[in-house]
């Protein structure tokens, strides 16, 4: 009997611990959801959608809903097992969407979008009299007045008045049990790059079965090409193929609906970033053929087209043939700035590539001294006082200009400069014929030529590294200044400007200087540099709490380089620049062109005068 006992408890031991192993390797794949949302009164413009967060408390990650609404989150999920999504945000009641993961999920439609309550004040779940009575202690304020308070503006008018309180008598007595469950579709995710296609095949006629596809943004993906294959004999199933061709950068939602009734529609996610490919197509017929996943840069950098050259502000960017790549690291000081201010890594609406790779930094800190670089940041022009006072400070004439940003705008700010001379200027050499993508052109050049009269003043500043052969070597060129040095390398590029960087300075370490001989000569390229952009994928809203009521309106960068036989100046400038939605949508009443005057009694029908005024003849000069 008590083997049998034995023999049974072991049973119950292995038994329980069949779900257990399966749970955990199961745990181990990634699920996805994807949703669009929208606020339940339409008083207002579509900012009003963004900001919401998407939180799954069991897998603790979280996203934030961009203006349109969409939010999209990844984690490792329990297939099978009910997971609740809460979605909230200040003044709504918070829902809870219980959800059995499939690989991807749809929660909403960019056509059907599920609704979000107002009306919640104090956040308690619930739209009551408590609601109420706190919207009574501010009524009729406006935003800047003591009594005023963000929590009672539920449709961010900077107003609180009876347009408030129709949105709370609409949802009142609601609470977080009171929203329905919203509609859920299995999606596919596809990956794609500009100027890639995306093909989608189904099976027409027979039953008379139709497709029609609906694209949420033709900004980004557009519907290339439509064809049709084997329609014969009529009557008789045929194919029909659909192509999308990606336009630009961004997240679009293509739905096949069919006319079966009762048909579940086909939803691809399709996510556009990365550089412009080939238009090779990515076939689908119900389940795509996806791109690789391999994670690639996704930013914008600014490109030049004067001088095929690219501003970059991340070191790691790729290396395109025929392109220059500059990067300073003055836009990832000013953006250090703004991440401290917000209190975290800055979080934008619609979580830009650029704004990731942004937060995860590049260690500047101790490549510069402090002589040689402002970085500030603050609110008000107050701050951009102080900013003026310590560039005029440390770099007299050579500081740039600051803008005003109002008493309310956000300012970050960096500056670098650098002069670096040659203790005994190198001499001007023959014109140099550079090479680019099969062209030559002729170019001035410095150096020292072999059997100079200057060979012993000159050579000393030269250091040569690892040179392989006449297309393969690293030089140093020594200013004045023994802290710095000008690394030139003639090598073949890596995949990106860092890795490129790395392998030539673990090719340095590796080797001995050499000097340059008396009968050898060097020849550099004289460098005028001046570019200049604006990062235009971080003009965002940004959701940290710090800086909730901001917008990115300004992400501006300028280089300007040096090279000659006289040395190196570089001046670089970084501004961002931030506005409050009360500022943004401040109202501007100038009537600087043309208009119309009207005269009439008040409960008049017609006017009594009537001038549209379309020149200044009749203006007052000043």
């Amino acid at each position: 009997m008590k083997r049998v006992l034995a023999y049974l408890m072991i049973f119950v031991f292995i038994v329980a611990l069949q779900p257990m192993n399966s749970i955990c390797s199961e745990v181990q794949e990634d699920y996805k959801i994807y949703g669009y949302l929208c606020t339940d009164h339409k008083l207002t413009n579509s900012v009003m959608n963004s900001g919401f967060r998407v939180y799954l408390p069991s897998c603790n990650i979280e996203a934030y809903t961009d203006s349109s609404g969409y939010f999209e989150i990844t984690g490792k999920f329990i297939p099978g097992a009910d997971t609740n999504i809460y979605v909230t945000k200040e003044q709504y009641l918070t829902r809870y969407i219980s959800i059995s993961p499939v690989k991807n999920m749809m929660i909403g439609s960019p056509q059907v979008p599920f609704e979000m309550c107002a009306g919640d004040v104090n956040n308690d779940n619930a739209v009551n009299m408590s609601d109420i009575v706190i919207l009574a202690s501010s009524f009729n304020t406006l935003k800047g007045d003591d009594k005023y308070s963000y929590k009672g503006d539920l449709n961010w008018d900077s107003a609180i008045n009876m347009s408030d309180v129709v949105i709370i008598a609409k949802n009142f007595n609601k609470t977080s049990e009171s929203y329905i469950t919203p509609m859920k579709s299995e999606i596919t995710d596809i990956k794609m790059k500009v100027g890639e296609v995306f093909a989608v095949t189904k099976r027409e006629g027979g039953s008379g079965i139709k497709w029609n596809a609906e694209i949420s943004d033709d900004t980004v993906v557009v519907l290339d090409k439509s064809t049709i294959e084997n329609t014969e004999p009529a009557g008789a199933p045929y194919t029909h193929t659909w192509e999308f061709k990606a336009l630009s950068l961004g997240n679009v939602i293509v739905t096949f609906h069919s006319n079966y009734v009762g048909g579940m529609p086909d939803i691809y996610n399709i996510k556009v970033e990365g550089n412009p490919q080939n238009s090779t197509p990515i076939q689908s017929s119900s389940t795509p053929t996806k791109p690789s996943d391999t994670p690639s840069p996704s930013a914008s950098p600014i490109p030049s087209a004067v001088d095929h050259s690219m501003l970059t502000p991340y070191s790691d960017c790729n290396i395109v043939p025929g392109q220059n790549t500059i990067f300073c690291p003055t836009f990832q000081m000013a953006w250090d700035g703004l991440k401290k201010d917000a209190g975290g890594d800055v979080v934008l609406e619609g979580k830009p590539p650029l704004a990731d790779i942004l937060n995860k930094g590049f260690d500047w800190s101790n490549s510069l001294t402090e002589d040689s670089y402002v970085a500030i940041s603050g609110i008000g022009d107050n701050m951009v006082e102080q900013i003026k006072n310590n560039l005029k400070s440390k770099f007299g004439d050579d500081a740039p200009e600051v803008e005003s940003i109002g008493p309310g705008g956000y300012i970050s700010c960096a500056f670098l400069l650098k002069k670096m001379k040659f203790a005994k200027s190198f001499e001007d050499t023959r014109p140099i014929f550079f090479s680019s993508n099969g062209e030559t052109t002729q170019v001035a050049s410095f150096g020292i030529e072999n059997g100079s009269k200057r060979y012993n003043d000159l050579s000393s500043q030269v250091s040569i590294y690892d040179y392989k052969n006449d297309n393969d070597f690293i030089v140093k060129l020594l200013p004045e200044d023994t802290n710095e040095e000008i690394i030139l390398a003639k090598v073949a590029p890596g995949e990106t400007l860092n890795k490129t960087y790395a392998e030539i300075m673990e090719r340095i370490k590796k080797s001995t200087p050499e000097s340059l001989r008396f009968t050898e000569s060097i020849a550099i390229p004289e460098v005028n540099l001046n570019i200049e952009g604006e990062y235009s994928d971080l003009h965002k809203r940004i959701f940290n709490q710090a800086l909730y009521d901001y917008k990115i309106t300004k992400a501006y960068q300028n280089v300007k380089f040096k090279l000659n036989k006289d040395g190196v100046k570089l001046a670089s400038e970084a501004i961002i620049l931030a506005t409050p939605s009360a500022i943004m949508n401040k109202k501007n009443l100038v009537f600087d062109k043309q208009f119309l005057i009207c005269l009439k009694q008040k409960d008049a029908q017609n006017p009594y005068l009537l001038i549209w005024i379309d020149n200044p003849g009749v203006l007052v000069n000043k």
